[in-house]
């Protein structure tokens, strides 16, 4: 979670998945990664993700990669300048499952 320089109130939040994938090496995926509204434009994205390079890397990460909406261009704009290329498209399958315990 992110806060302001107070503490007092929650601007941004986001996960972390570390794992190895086969085409990556160790890799570290920022998920969810949401800052609120009043708060963008104002340099916190660049400065969490140079945290997140920086974590990473010391947990012995080689790559990071992350998932964006397809209709979300803002962030797929702050993404390429942060460096970010397009690999791959993300598929999803959901089933209509109804769990029995």
């Amino acid at each position: 979670m992110l806060g302001d320089i107070s503490g007092d109130t929650l601007i941004g939040v986001f996960g972390l998945w570390f794992m190895t994938r086969h085409y990556a090496g160790r890799s570290c995926e920022p998920d969810h990664v949401y800052i609120d509204d009043v708060y963008r434009n104002k340099g916190i994205g660049k400065k969490v993700f140079y945290w997140i390079y920086e974590y990473a890397k010391n947990k012995g990460c080689e790559t990071t990669e992350l998932n964006s909406y397809v209709s979300n261009y803002p962030s797929h704009k702050f993404y390429m300048n942060e460096g970010y290329e397009i690999w791959a498209h993300h598929f999803v399958k959901k089933y209509n499952v109804r769990y029995i315990l």
